[in-house]
């Protein structure tokens, strides 16, 4: 999923450190049941953006990557 977010904007938004990104995107570690739960309501508000076709999934990336 591409939110179109650096590592500290999505960290910010979650409230979790842009090294806890980093470590889910090299999978050095998963989101816990609170953080996957605020992600999916982050692309969920995403899609419902006017003209935003960014939030998109991908069989390539994990459902947590920042970009």
């Amino acid at each position: 999923m591409q939110l179109g977010l650096t590592q500290t904007e999505l960290a910010e938004r979650l409230g979790v450190t842009y090294v806890t990104v980093s470590r889910w995107e090299t999978a050095q570690a998963r989101p816990n049941r609170l953080a996957r739960k605020a992600l999916m309501t982050l692309a969920q508000e995403a899609n419902r953006l006017p003209g935003s076709g960014y939030a998109t999934l991908s069989e390539n990336r994990a459902p947590y990557q920042a970009v």
